[in-house]
């Protein structure tokens, strides 16, 4: 089996996150605009109707507006710094038990992981062959016509 396909479905999926995050940045900041300007006019509109309030709550009303444009301006300039270093946070702790050679580039290579359980795999198939001889048992193997093919067949071979 060629594990190289994970590759190219990681490699894909990686390619298309980052075309969609460009071209969201690039109409994040005209909807912000836009949006800031609906929500100041939706309260402050609300404030002049209720007829009660002072300037004092026209301006504190105003300042809480423009602090909240600002956060989610700051949100819209930063949120692809931000993602990135929480991801590469999040594939350092699950390398930091590895003491093989694990990085954060080969969370982005799955088939070299596939790879080495493939690997292991096999190792294992042939010594549980090698330990047990013909009476292992049902033949469950993925190696299972060259490891069936040396022991008689049985009940527990029925598929």
């Amino acid at each position: 089996m060629d594990a190289g396909i994970f590759d190219t479905i990681v490699t894909t999926f990686t390619a298309a996150l980052q075309s969609g995050a460009q071209t969201l940045t690039t109409y994040a900041l005209p909807l912000l605009l836009v949006f800031a300007t609906i929500a100041f006019y939706r309260d402050m509109g609300a404030l002049a109707l209720q007829g009660g309030g002072g300037a004092g709550e026209a301006i504190g009303q105003a300042l809480i507006n423009v602090l909240r444009i600002g956060i989610f301006f700051w949100l819209v300039q930063n949120i692809l710094p931000l993602t990135t270093a929480a991801y590469q946070t999040f594939l350092q702790w699950g390398a930091a038990p590895a003491t093989d050679g694990v990085s954060t580039d080969t969370f982005l290579t799955p088939s070299t992981i596939v790879n080495a359980g493939f690997t292991l795999g096999k190792n294992m198939a042939t010594y549980e062959r090698n330990l047990l001889g013909w009476s292992a048992g049902p033949c469950v193997l993925a190696d299972r016509d060259r490891v069936c093919r040396d022991r008689p067949a049985s009940d527990d071979d029925a598929h």
